[in-house]
């Protein structure tokens, strides 16, 4: 992810929250980048690189993709209140707009 980390005091959503929250919808970074949950279970990551697609699952305070190229990341979800953060495995923190 291209962007700026933040500081987020949070607590891990669970996977109901998640699910309400990312499937069906676009989400955006802070950088203009958006990920797509789909929901058939499609992921899409867009960027001004370029994109790359694949397919997500989601657990509680996770969502795991796998990669078209088989590769796989899995990120925290953190929430407060109405606000979402995706964490990710280097511990870098982004806020998300949903679309």
């Amino acid at each position: 992810f291209i962007g700026t980390a933040v500081s987020f005091a949070g607590t891990l959503a669970t996977k109901d929250e998640i699910t309400t929250a990312f499937v069906g919808k676009t989400v955006q970074f802070e950088s203009g980048d958006t990920a797509s949950y789909n929901v058939d279970g499609k992921y899409v990551y867009s960027s001004k690189r370029g994109s790359v697609s694949g397919k997500y699952a989601i657990g509680a305070g996770i969502i795991c993709v796998l990669f078209e190229n088989r590769r796989s990341r899995c990120d925290s979800i953190l929430k407060n209140g109405n606000a979402y953060v995706l964490v990710n495995q280097s511990g870098d923190s982004y806020p998300l707009t949903f679309k």
